[in-house]
C-alpha cells in the first residue's frame, strides 16, 4: 500500500525544470520522474484505461475533480467515485498493510 501512495505522490514531481537549469541534480530529478511515471504505471495496469486517466490527472496534473470530469466527460460525481473505487482497487490488490519489521534488542 505503501507503494502505491508514494507512486501516487511522487506524481506530483513529473514537472519538468527548464531547460537552462540543467544541473546534476536535475538530471537525478529527471531520473526520479521517469521512475516514478513507469512505477505508476506498473501499479495502476490492472485498472481500466478510464480509471488509470482519472488518477493520472489527479495525481500528476494535480486537477480537481471537476476538471478532471469536464475533460473525460463525467460528471464530478461520477469522478468521486471513479477514484474512491480506483484506489480502493488498488488497496484490494495491494493487501493488508504489513506491519514494520521489530528492531533487533542489542
Amino acid at each position: 500500500m505503501a507503494e502505491i501512495e508514494e507512486a501516487l505522490q511522487a506524481g506530483h514531481v513529473h514537472r519538468l525544470a527548464p531547460l537552462d537549469a540543467t544541473t546534476a541534480s536535475s538530471d537525478d530529478d529527471e531520473y526520479a520522474q521517469a521512475e516514478a511515471r513507469v512505477s505508476f504505471q506498473r501499479l495502476t495496469a490492472p485498472l481500466d484505461a478510464r480509471a488509470r486517466e482519472a488518477l493520472r490527472l489527479r495525481f500528476e496534473d494535480d486537477l480537481h475533480q471537476h476538471e478532471i470530469a469536464a475533460r473525460l466527460g463525467l460528471s464530478q460525481v461520477s469522478v468521486s467515485r471513479l477514484l474512491r473505487a480506483s484506489l480502493a482497487e488498488l488497496q484490494r490488490i495491494a493487501g493488508p498493510p504489513q506491519a514494520p519489521e521489530p528492531l533487533p534488542v542489542m
